[in-house]
């Protein structure tokens, strides 16, 4: 089971890394809230969560994801739905405390 989660977190560090280094600047596209933006955190199903920290939901860190945990019942939650400051902001819509319910 260690050697599992292990190899879960080495495999999401690998592909939000190859998400980020692989686009230009050309192709970001213009930052707006999600329909979601404000909702509720998931209620988790599984025990397996996959973190997509991609800008785009259904690009090629979400269908890495997908292929990695292929037969594996999880959950998958899109940190560009949620507002997260960085360390040592403090705003009143900082969504962060939503995501670390959702673990």
């Amino acid at each position: 089971m260690k050697k599992m989660l292990t190899l879960l977190v080495l495999a999401v560090f690998l592909l939000s890394a190859g998400g980020c280094g692989s686009a230009q600047e050309a192709d970001v596209p213009a930052q707006h809230a999600t329909a979601n933006a404000w909702s509720a955190p998931p209620a988790l199903k599984t025990k397996v969560l996959f973190i997509n920290t991609s800008r785009d939901p259904n690009g090629n860190t979400y269908k890495m994801g997908e292929a990695f945990l292929a037969g594996v019942p999880h959950d998958t939650l899109f940190l560009n739905d949620y507002k997260i400051y960085q360390l040592g902001q403090h705003y009143d819509d900082d969504r962060l405390t939503d995501v670390l319910a959702a673990t």
